[in-house]
Protein backbone atom coordinates (compact mmCIF):
# COMPACT_ATOMS: atom_id res chain seq x y z
CA UNK A 1 0.00 0.00 0.00
CA UNK A 2 2.83 2.43 0.97
CA UNK A 3 4.32 1.87 -2.02
CA UNK A 4 1.26 2.10 -4.26
CA UNK A 5 0.58 5.56 -2.26
CA UNK A 6 4.18 6.87 -3.18
CA UNK A 7 3.92 5.83 -7.01
CA UNK A 8 0.14 6.94 -8.05
CA UNK A 9 0.14 9.91 -5.49
CA UNK A 10 -3.84 10.18 -5.60
CA UNK A 11 -6.05 12.48 -3.90
CA UNK A 12 -8.93 10.62 -3.14
CA UNK A 13 -9.05 7.00 -2.03
CA UNK A 14 -12.53 5.19 -2.37
CA UNK A 15 -13.03 2.23 -0.22
CA UNK A 16 -15.80 -0.54 0.55
CA UNK A 17 -17.23 0.48 3.89
CA UNK A 18 -14.17 1.17 5.86
CA UNK A 19 -13.81 -2.23 7.29
CA UNK A 20 -12.51 -4.90 5.37
CA UNK A 21 -8.69 -5.25 5.77
CA UNK A 22 -7.77 -3.56 2.31
CA UNK A 23 -10.05 -1.11 2.84
CA UNK A 24 -8.75 -0.51 6.07
CA UNK A 25 -4.81 -0.27 5.19
CA UNK A 26 -5.65 2.00 2.35
CA UNK A 27 -7.77 4.42 5.00
CA UNK A 28 -5.14 4.51 7.60
CA UNK A 29 -2.39 5.41 5.58
CA UNK A 30 -4.96 7.94 3.45
CA UNK A 31 -5.99 9.81 7.19
CA UNK A 32 -2.15 9.72 7.84
CA UNK A 33 -1.38 11.60 4.53
CA UNK A 34 -4.04 13.93 4.91
CA UNK A 35 -6.12 12.90 1.96
CA UNK A 36 -10.01 12.11 1.26
CA UNK A 37 -11.36 8.90 1.83
CA UNK A 38 -14.25 7.93 0.67
CA UNK A 39 -16.24 4.91 1.47
CA UNK A 40 -19.66 3.50 0.11
CA UNK A 41 -22.30 1.05 1.28
CA UNK A 42 -25.44 0.17 0.33
CA UNK A 43 -28.55 0.53 2.58
CA UNK A 44 -31.50 -1.29 2.90
CA UNK A 45 -33.02 1.01 0.12
CA UNK A 46 -31.67 -0.87 -3.24
CA UNK A 47 -31.88 2.60 -4.91
CA UNK A 48 -29.97 4.51 -2.56
CA UNK A 49 -25.92 5.01 -1.75
CA UNK A 50 -24.42 5.64 1.64
CA UNK A 51 -21.28 7.87 1.30
CA UNK A 52 -18.93 9.13 4.16
CA UNK A 53 -15.90 10.96 3.63
CA UNK A 54 -14.91 12.39 7.08
CA UNK A 55 -14.58 9.30 9.18
CA UNK A 56 -13.72 6.69 6.25
CA UNK A 57 -15.95 4.25 7.50
CA UNK A 58 -19.44 4.45 6.51
CA UNK A 59 -21.22 1.51 8.80
CA UNK A 60 -22.47 3.08 11.74
CA UNK A 61 -19.75 6.15 11.64
CA UNK A 62 -20.95 8.16 9.03
CA UNK A 63 -23.24 11.60 8.77
CA UNK A 64 -26.37 10.28 9.36
CA UNK A 65 -26.86 12.32 12.60
CA UNK A 66 -25.11 15.89 11.37
CA UNK A 67 -27.91 15.75 8.01
CA UNK A 68 -30.36 14.90 10.83
CA UNK A 69 -29.69 17.59 12.85
CA UNK A 70 -29.23 20.29 9.92
CA UNK A 71 -32.29 19.57 8.25
CA UNK A 72 -34.58 17.97 11.15
CA UNK A 73 -36.28 21.77 12.14
CA UNK A 74 -37.18 22.45 8.10
CA UNK A 75 -38.75 18.80 7.23
CA UNK A 76 -42.72 19.12 8.18
CA UNK A 77 -44.39 16.10 9.52
CA UNK A 78 -46.57 15.54 6.56
CA UNK A 79 -43.23 15.05 4.38
CA UNK A 80 -41.94 12.52 6.59
CA UNK A 81 -45.24 11.06 6.73
CA UNK A 82 -45.78 10.89 2.81
CA UNK A 83 -41.71 9.75 2.69
CA UNK A 84 -42.51 6.68 4.97
CA UNK A 85 -45.33 5.82 3.40
CA UNK A 86 -44.36 5.30 0.16
CA UNK A 87 -41.39 3.33 1.09
CA UNK A 88 -43.90 1.01 2.93
CA UNK A 89 -45.87 0.76 -0.07
CA UNK A 90 -42.96 -0.76 -1.92
CA UNK A 91 -41.05 -2.28 0.72
CA UNK A 92 -40.92 -5.84 -0.81
CA UNK A 93 -39.53 -4.03 -3.92
CA UNK A 94 -36.95 -2.18 -2.48
CA UNK A 95 -35.15 -4.80 -1.13
CA UNK A 96 -31.70 -6.32 -2.35
CA UNK A 97 -31.58 -10.20 -2.95
CA UNK A 98 -30.26 -11.05 0.14
CA UNK A 99 -32.59 -9.06 2.59
CA UNK A 100 -35.87 -10.53 1.38
CA UNK A 101 -38.60 -12.34 2.90
CA UNK A 102 -41.49 -14.50 2.00
CA UNK A 103 -45.02 -13.69 2.71
CA UNK A 104 -45.26 -16.69 5.24
CA UNK A 105 -47.08 -15.47 8.57
CA UNK A 106 -47.10 -17.07 12.29
CA UNK A 107 -50.26 -18.13 12.79
CA UNK A 108 -52.08 -16.04 15.01
CA UNK A 109 -51.96 -16.64 18.56
CA UNK A 110 -54.75 -14.56 20.32
CA UNK A 111 -53.86 -15.36 23.89
CA UNK A 112 -49.92 -14.47 23.17
CA UNK A 113 -48.09 -12.81 25.91
CA UNK A 114 -45.78 -9.58 24.86
CA UNK A 115 -43.52 -10.35 22.37
CA UNK A 116 -40.04 -9.64 21.61
CA UNK A 117 -39.19 -9.75 18.34
CA UNK A 118 -35.16 -9.91 17.50
CA UNK A 119 -33.66 -8.79 14.27
CA UNK A 120 -30.46 -10.97 13.56
CA UNK A 121 -27.44 -9.39 11.45
CA UNK A 122 -24.94 -11.94 9.83
CA UNK A 123 -22.41 -13.16 12.74
CA UNK A 124 -19.47 -11.68 10.52
CA UNK A 125 -20.86 -8.30 9.39
CA UNK A 126 -18.76 -5.62 10.20
CA UNK A 127 -21.34 -3.59 11.74
CA UNK A 128 -21.80 -6.96 14.27
CA UNK A 129 -18.24 -7.26 14.70
CA UNK A 130 -17.06 -3.90 15.53
CA UNK A 131 -20.64 -1.94 16.60
CA UNK A 132 -21.64 -4.50 19.16
CA UNK A 133 -21.46 -3.21 22.75
CA UNK A 134 -20.50 -4.80 25.73
CA UNK A 135 -22.04 -8.42 24.90
CA UNK A 136 -19.86 -11.81 24.75
CA UNK A 137 -21.41 -12.31 21.45
CA UNK A 138 -24.63 -12.00 18.91
CA UNK A 139 -25.60 -15.50 20.18
CA UNK A 140 -25.03 -14.55 23.99
CA UNK A 141 -27.33 -11.57 23.48
CA UNK A 142 -29.73 -13.86 21.78
CA UNK A 143 -29.64 -16.40 25.20
CA UNK A 144 -29.47 -13.08 27.18
CA UNK A 145 -32.88 -12.51 25.56
CA UNK A 146 -34.45 -15.92 25.89
CA UNK A 147 -33.46 -16.29 29.55
CA UNK A 148 -35.14 -13.08 30.17
CA UNK A 149 -38.52 -13.98 28.43
CA UNK A 150 -38.26 -17.31 30.19
CA UNK A 151 -38.56 -15.70 33.65
CA UNK A 152 -41.04 -13.29 32.55
CA UNK A 153 -43.12 -15.79 30.34
CA UNK A 154 -42.80 -13.72 27.37
CA UNK A 155 -42.86 -14.56 23.71
CA UNK A 156 -39.29 -14.41 21.95
CA UNK A 157 -38.93 -14.30 18.04
CA UNK A 158 -35.48 -14.60 16.79
CA UNK A 159 -35.51 -13.36 13.33
CA UNK A 160 -31.92 -15.10 11.92
CA UNK A 161 -30.71 -12.59 8.77
CA UNK A 162 -31.72 -14.41 5.53
CA UNK A 163 -28.43 -14.18 4.05
CA UNK A 164 -27.66 -16.94 6.78
CA UNK A 165 -30.58 -19.02 5.69
CA UNK A 166 -28.60 -22.51 4.29
CA UNK A 167 -30.80 -22.56 1.23
CA UNK A 168 -29.39 -18.66 0.32
CA UNK A 169 -27.32 -18.85 -2.74
CA UNK A 170 -24.59 -16.97 -2.06
CA UNK A 171 -21.01 -17.35 -2.49
CA UNK A 172 -20.03 -16.63 1.01
CA UNK A 173 -20.48 -20.10 1.81
CA UNK A 174 -19.60 -19.51 5.24
CA UNK A 175 -22.02 -17.63 6.84
CA UNK A 176 -24.49 -20.13 5.89
CA UNK A 177 -26.34 -21.32 9.51
CA UNK A 178 -23.60 -19.45 11.02
CA UNK A 179 -25.83 -17.84 14.37
CA UNK A 180 -28.27 -20.76 14.46
CA UNK A 181 -25.27 -23.06 14.76
CA UNK A 182 -23.37 -20.82 17.56
CA UNK A 183 -26.76 -20.97 19.14
CA UNK A 184 -26.74 -24.96 19.14
CA UNK A 185 -23.77 -24.94 21.13
CA UNK A 186 -24.64 -22.12 23.58
CA UNK A 187 -25.54 -23.99 26.89
CA UNK A 188 -27.53 -20.89 28.35
CA UNK A 189 -29.56 -20.41 25.34
CA UNK A 190 -30.26 -24.28 25.40
CA UNK A 191 -31.80 -24.10 28.92
CA UNK A 192 -33.76 -21.06 28.25
CA UNK A 193 -35.06 -22.43 24.99
CA UNK A 194 -36.50 -25.48 27.07
CA UNK A 195 -38.58 -23.64 29.36
CA UNK A 196 -39.87 -21.17 26.68
CA UNK A 197 -41.47 -24.11 24.61
CA UNK A 198 -43.61 -22.90 22.11
CA UNK A 199 -43.21 -19.36 22.84
CA UNK A 200 -40.00 -19.03 21.37
CA UNK A 201 -40.06 -19.02 17.37
CA UNK A 202 -36.57 -18.97 15.58
CA UNK A 203 -36.92 -18.54 12.24
CA UNK A 204 -33.63 -20.02 10.96
CA UNK A 205 -34.62 -20.60 7.39
CA UNK A 206 -35.76 -17.15 6.14
CA UNK A 207 -39.54 -19.15 6.51
CA UNK A 208 -41.34 -16.01 7.83
CA UNK A 209 -42.24 -12.42 6.67
CA UNK A 210 -39.60 -10.44 8.50
CA UNK A 211 -42.40 -7.74 8.34
CA UNK A 212 -45.14 -9.48 10.32
CA UNK A 213 -42.70 -10.38 13.05
CA UNK A 214 -42.05 -7.05 13.21
CA UNK A 215 -45.92 -6.00 13.41
CA UNK A 216 -46.51 -9.00 16.04
CA UNK A 217 -43.74 -7.37 18.04
CA UNK A 218 -44.45 -5.21 21.56
CA UNK A 219 -40.91 -4.35 21.30
CA UNK A 220 -37.86 -4.93 18.58
CA UNK A 221 -34.14 -5.76 19.37
CA UNK A 222 -31.61 -5.62 17.41
CA UNK A 223 -27.72 -4.65 17.40
CA UNK A 224 -27.72 -2.18 14.86
CA UNK A 225 -29.59 -3.51 11.86
CA UNK A 226 -31.42 -1.49 9.12
CA UNK A 227 -34.07 -3.29 10.29
CA UNK A 228 -34.60 -1.76 13.39
CA UNK A 229 -35.13 1.79 11.54
CA UNK A 230 -37.99 -0.29 9.75
CA UNK A 231 -39.23 -1.49 12.54
CA UNK A 232 -39.49 2.53 14.40
CA UNK A 233 -41.48 3.15 11.34
CA UNK A 234 -44.07 1.15 12.36
CA UNK A 235 -44.18 2.60 15.38
CA UNK A 236 -42.57 -0.14 17.63
CA UNK A 237 -40.32 0.07 20.57
CA UNK A 238 -36.59 -0.13 19.35
CA UNK A 239 -33.78 -1.63 21.44
CA UNK A 240 -30.13 -1.06 20.41
CA UNK A 241 -27.31 -3.25 21.73
CA UNK A 242 -24.64 -1.71 19.56
CA UNK A 243 -23.91 1.62 17.91
CA UNK A 244 -26.26 2.75 14.79
CA UNK A 245 -26.55 5.47 12.87
CA UNK A 246 -30.01 5.64 13.67
CA UNK A 247 -29.48 5.62 17.41
CA UNK A 248 -29.09 8.19 20.35
CA UNK A 249 -31.69 10.38 18.67
CA UNK A 250 -34.34 10.08 21.23
CA UNK A 251 -36.28 7.39 19.23
CA UNK A 252 -35.01 4.42 20.53
CA UNK A 253 -33.47 2.77 23.56
CA UNK A 254 -29.90 2.11 24.31
CA UNK A 255 -28.48 -1.05 25.88
CA UNK A 256 -24.91 -1.06 26.97
CA UNK A 257 -24.71 -4.39 28.39
CA UNK A 258 -26.52 -7.57 29.39
CA UNK A 259 -27.81 -6.06 33.20
CA UNK A 260 -28.85 -3.06 31.03
CA UNK A 261 -31.12 -4.65 28.27
CA UNK A 262 -33.17 -6.40 31.00
CA UNK A 263 -33.75 -2.95 32.38
CA UNK A 264 -34.71 -1.64 29.20
CA UNK A 265 -37.01 -4.77 28.75
CA UNK A 266 -38.99 -4.58 31.83
CA UNK A 267 -39.59 -0.83 31.66
CA UNK A 268 -40.94 -0.94 28.04
CA UNK A 269 -42.76 -4.05 28.35
CA UNK A 270 -43.66 -3.81 32.05
CA UNK A 271 -44.03 -0.21 33.13
CA UNK A 272 -44.88 0.87 29.41
CA UNK A 273 -42.21 3.38 28.91
CA UNK A 274 -42.22 4.68 25.41
CA UNK A 275 -39.38 6.38 23.55
CA UNK A 276 -40.69 6.21 19.53
CA UNK A 277 -43.65 8.79 19.68
CA UNK A 278 -44.12 11.41 17.48
CA UNK A 279 -42.49 12.22 14.08
CA UNK A 280 -38.67 11.90 14.89
CA UNK A 281 -38.27 8.30 13.40
CA UNK A 282 -40.04 9.03 10.50
CA UNK A 283 -38.34 12.72 10.21
CA UNK A 284 -34.88 10.59 10.26
CA UNK A 285 -36.35 8.40 7.24
CA UNK A 286 -36.77 11.09 5.00
CA UNK A 287 -33.54 12.93 5.95
CA UNK A 288 -31.38 9.54 5.65
CA UNK A 289 -33.39 8.67 2.39
CA UNK A 290 -33.78 11.88 0.37
CA UNK A 291 -31.43 14.68 1.86
CA UNK A 292 -28.32 12.55 2.83
CA UNK A 293 -27.93 9.32 0.89
CA UNK A 294 -27.24 9.43 -3.11
CA UNK A 295 -28.97 7.83 -5.89
CA UNK A 296 -27.02 4.64 -6.57
CA UNK A 297 -26.53 5.77 -9.99
CA UNK A 298 -23.11 6.41 -12.30
CA UNK A 299 -23.32 9.80 -12.36
CA UNK A 300 -24.00 10.34 -8.47
CA UNK A 301 -20.59 8.13 -8.16
CA UNK A 302 -18.62 10.21 -10.27
CA UNK A 303 -19.94 13.17 -8.91
CA UNK A 304 -19.23 12.13 -5.09
CA UNK A 305 -15.78 11.49 -6.44
CA UNK A 306 -14.78 14.35 -7.86
CA UNK A 307 -15.83 16.09 -4.91
CA UNK A 308 -17.84 16.15 -1.48
CA UNK A 309 -21.57 16.79 -2.72
CA UNK A 310 -23.33 19.48 -2.15
CA UNK A 311 -26.40 19.46 0.84
CA UNK A 312 -29.50 18.42 -0.88
CA UNK A 313 -32.11 21.13 -0.81
CA UNK A 314 -34.86 20.13 1.68
CA UNK A 315 -37.73 21.16 -0.96
CA UNK A 316 -36.41 19.54 -3.81
CA UNK A 317 -34.87 15.89 -2.07
CA UNK A 318 -32.04 14.91 -4.12
CA UNK A 319 -32.99 11.46 -4.82
CA UNK A 320 -36.03 12.64 -6.59
CA UNK A 321 -33.88 14.57 -9.43
CA UNK A 322 -34.14 13.39 -12.42
CA UNK A 323 -31.71 12.27 -14.55
CA UNK A 324 -31.57 15.46 -16.93
CA UNK A 325 -31.62 17.74 -13.68
CA UNK A 326 -28.52 15.98 -12.16
CA UNK A 327 -26.75 16.31 -15.42
CA UNK A 328 -27.38 19.81 -15.30
CA UNK A 329 -26.49 20.35 -11.95
CA UNK A 330 -22.97 18.91 -12.76
CA UNK A 331 -22.34 21.33 -15.42
CA UNK A 332 -23.07 24.42 -13.23
CA UNK A 333 -20.95 22.82 -10.08
CA UNK A 334 -18.03 22.11 -13.43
Amino acid sequence: AHAYFECYRPDTVVIAQGHDIVSAVLRHFAVLRGLRVVSLENTFHKDRLLWEDVSGVSVNRNLARNHYWRHREFVSDQTACESVNAYLCRLKTSKSGEHTSPDARLPDDCGSPRTITYLAQVGTDSSVLFGLRRFASQADLIATLAEHAAERSWRLIVKLHPKENPAFQDEMTTVRGLTAEALAAHAGFQAARARLGDRLVLDADNRYDTYDLIRRADVCVTINSQAGLEAALFGREVILCGDAFYGALGFTHEATDPAMLRFILDRVLGEGIRHNEGPDARAFFHIYTELYCLPKTAESIVRLLAARPAFARVDTPRAALTQSDTKTELLVNS
